[in-house]
């Protein structure tokens, strides 16, 4: 049992045909787990790419505990060592905890929310050429937008402390262990997504990130942690 929730990278990698440039959300448009050769032949330094992280609690009609989690005497396992003992971890009904992040989403202010990204049909180009020019412009709109995203980590949480000191622990990729602070006490770490002021409570709620207390703060900055799409080294894909 864990409290620990996945990143996207380590289950959807990068597109299966980069060359068309679409998708990169689920089995079907990705190459599948992150490997080593990936990470050591990839744009992105490890120390920058997140692996695991402190969860969020599950969604309530998916992420209750359905059993008992414990083991006693009638066990296969009690049975064949000879222990007698009974021990519960877990109880039926118990609230469990987000196992992985959602991957790429943008913005959307028509309806004040965090998509994620089309499962087919994404064009890509344009994260690409952003990527490696450094410069991606804040998610808005998608496809009918600014054609950039950024990664959802709504599944993550500030378990740590309290206030502005609240923070979650995230493994990178070479083994290191950073920790984020939760800088407007909504819980979550914001890669960028540009949260307007002036929304209702009932939208920042569905939203689930607060903006920014102080303009150009980033809870998440880029020189610590890799918030884009693409792992994989492209350069030499042609463009059109």
């Amino acid at each position: 049992v864990s409290n620990a929730a996945r990143d996207n990278f380590l289950t959807y990698t990068t597109e299966t045909n980069s060359a068309n440039w679409e998708g990169l959300k689920g089995y079907s448009s990705a190459t599948g787990p992150l490997t080593r050769r990936l990470l050591e032949t990839g744009p992105v330094v490890t120390s920058l790419i997140p692996l695991l992280g402190d969860a969020c609690a599950g969604d309530i009609n998916e992420a209750s505990l359905t059993n008992d989690i414990k083991y006693g005497p009638l066990d296969p396992w009690g049975t064949f060592s000879g222990d007698g003992a009974t021990k519960t971890f877990l109880v039926a009904g118990q609230l469990l905890v987000e196992t992985q992040s959602d991957g790429p989403a943008y913005y959307d202010p028509s309806s004040n929310t965090i998509n994620l990204i089309l499962a087919s049909g994404a064009e890509l180009k344009t994260q690409f050429q952003c990527e490696r020019g450094g410069n991606c412009p804040p998610p808005v709109g998608g496809n009918a937008g600014t054609k950039t995203y950024l990664q959802d980590y709504r599944d993550f949480f500030a378990v740590h402390g309290g206030g502005r000191s609240s923070s979650c622990n995230m493994l990178m990729a070479d083994g290191s262990v950073k920790r984020f602070s939760d800088l407007n006490n909504d819980k979550f770490f914001n890669p960028g997504f540009p949260i307007p002021q002036g929304l209702t409570d009932n939208d920042y709620q569905k939203i689930g990130y607060f903006p920014n207390t102080n303009a150009g703060e980033a809870e998440l900055p880029p020189g610590e942690i890799f918030s884009g799409v693409l792992l994989q080294n492209l350069n030499k894909v042609k463009l059109d």
